[in-house]
């Protein structure tokens, strides 16, 4: 690479770039929703996993400028999202868990709506916006549908597609993993994958065992705090060797329990598949098998009792 495009590069990662130190955020209800959160996100795709309550909607709408919070700072290249919010608005787009247009608006209105917003241009034009969109996230076929007609996913889709027509550099996007089945969320996944590639982006799901090493960084979060924060596949390389796998008894799983981290227990006809970690084989019968962001997510869950 020639040095003057190296460069170039460079000052360009830097400013999708985000810093969040000790962000903090207390609700009536909820009185740890972000407890002393710091992170350096850089850009490409990054997953903040989290089981339900663990802080991640709270996260996502702080550095989105959409919610301030009660203590710490936040920054996108040279921007100071909590100081400035304004300037971060047109650089940034928000796909929220539910649905922000109205139902019986068809959706290939909904996104000529949403363009013309975006960038004031000819018909002709916004109608040539629109139509690559809704081919990206592969809503094409269903534009002449209601908004209200249209499946979880493809409303997900929607969302997206209205988020990219103003071709933000910082994409949040919180992922409604209640509504969408696997395959779905998989294909959600791509998209945001894709979307990433010249920006940085924000997916949170409680879904880890979809997201695997797919990822440039994974940050886990539960009662608001961050329990791991790092590349995808250095978090799985520093649990190679560790986690063992065996078929059991079901008397012995609670012999194992007490001696172990058990990860997931599986019946299988009268046996238990277990799931353990442990830096030596913890017995016989167990072999090791390849981690995934699941043993991860459990492992770390159950260390944060």
């Amino acid at each position: 690479m020639h040095p003057s495009i190296a460069i170039e590069a460079l000052r360009e990662r830097r400013t999708q770039q985000m810093r969040v130190d000790h962000l903090t955020k207390h609700y009536a209800h909820c009185p740890r929703a972000l407890d002393d959160v710091s992170l350096t996100l850089m850009s490409g795709l990054t997953c903040v996993i989290g089981p339900p309550g663990a802080g991640k909607s709270t996260l996502l709408n702080v550095l989105g400028a959409r919610e301030r919070p009660d203590e710490g700072t936040v920054c996108f290249g040279e921007i100071d999202v909590l100081g400035s919010p304004a300037l971060l608005r047109p650089i940034a787009a928000h796909v929220p868990r539910d649905t922000q247009v109205p139902l019986p608006m068809p959706v290939h209105v909904a996104l000529e709506h949403f363009a013309a917003l975006h960038a004031p241009s000819a018909p002709q034009i916004r109608s040539a916006r629109v139509e690559a969109q809704l081919n990206r996230v592969g809503l094409w076929h269903a534009r002449t549908l209601r908004v209200g007609e249209l499946t979880p996913a493809m409303r997900w889709r929607m969302m997206l597609a209205i988020a990219l027509l103003g071709s933000p550099r910082l994409l949040l996007l919180d992922a409604p993993c209640h509504e969408l089945d696997d395959a779905d969320f998989s294909s959600l996944l791509d998209l945001a994958e894709e979307a990433a590639e010249h920006r940085l982006v924000l997916l949170a799901t409680s879904k880890p065992h979809l997201i695997r090493d797919r990822l440039v960084q994974i940050v886990l979060l539960h009662r608001g705090r961050v329990l791991r924060d790092g590349a995808a596949d250095r978090v799985l390389d520093e649990f190679r060797g560790r986690v063992w796998e065996a078929r059991v008894t079901p008397e012995a799983v609670p012999y194992m329990t007490h001696r172990h981290r058990v990860l997931s227990t599986q019946p299988v006809g009268g046996a238990v598949t277990i799931v353990v970690f442990a830096d030596e084989q913890p017995g016989a019968g167990f072999v090791a098998i390849e981690p995934d962001l699941t043993h991860v997510y459990h492992h770390d869950l159950a260390a944060s009792r």
